[in-house]
């Protein structure tokens, strides 16, 4: 089951990615302070277009299929439960993904009256990126412990340095995804913009878990046969 879910999500992803590449997509509206003018930009509607969800869906169906074939195979893509892979993405994205909330919430939520200076706009994104930051390893380490993962620590120590590198390659990766698009504000460009971050940001904390689980695999004590009997 865990390997056809997986199938289906990367195949909805791709799916997904794919489109917003080859298609121009349709306008997306957006609301958002420019920090070198500090205006504030608008443009009409939002929200994702019925396309975008068609594709999205083919895209899981597709490949939960292939996942689930594979499965009956005999293919099988896991690894050991104790790795834990999954549930350390997954928790620092949704970590990263409230921080990010929090901080598009105090933007748009009418908290300001006017709208604000360069330095305040700047320091409202450092903030809200050290949240995204802050919640992403408070949610891994949550996560483990309820698990009762012997790994918490190093596996949070290694997502601490891996998260920002992984948050300099997203950045540049998400800026070059826009600027091969045009760096239109359509939907498409969003949506892989998005996409290509949330990838390199789950390959971040992939590498974390798993520079985790290696560490315990060297600092365990060698196998040392018993005596056999002359």
């Amino acid at each position: 089951m865990k390997q056809t879910l997986g199938f289906a999500l990367f195949g909805g992803l791709l799916a997904v990615l794919a489109t917003a590449v080859v298609d121009g997509g349709s306008s997306l509206g957006w609301t958002a302070y420019t920090p070198m003018t500090s205006r504030v930009v608008d443009s009409a509607g939002l929200g994702l277009e019925r396309p975008v969800l068609n594709t999205a869906l083919i895209g899981v169906v597709v490949g939960g299929m292939v996942g689930a074939a594979l499965r009956l195979a005999g293919v099988v893509t896991a690894g050991p439960p104790q790795n834990r892979i999954t549930r350390v993405v997954a928790a620092g994205l949704v970590g990263a993904a409230v921080g990010v909330g929090l901080g598009v919430g105090v933007a748009f939520g009418g908290v300001f009256d006017d709208v604000p200076g360069t330095t305040v706009v700047l320091a409202m994104y450092a903030g809200c990126g050290l949240l995204a930051y802050l919640l992403s390893l408070a949610m891994v380490a949550a996560v483990l412990r309820a698990s009762d993962d012997d790994l918490i620590r190093p596996t949070v120590l290694a997502s601490a340095w891996m998260l920002v590198v992984g948050g300099a390659l997203a950045t540049a990766a998400g800026t070059g995804t826009a600027w091969c698009l045009g760096f239109t504000t359509t939907e498409s460009t969003w949506t892989a913009t998005i996409i290509v971050v949330l990838i390199v940001v789950s390959a971040a904390l992939a590498v974390a878990r798993g520079i985790a689980l290696r560490s315990r695999a060297t600092s365990a004590p060698p196998h040392i046969p018993p005596n056999r009997a002359p």
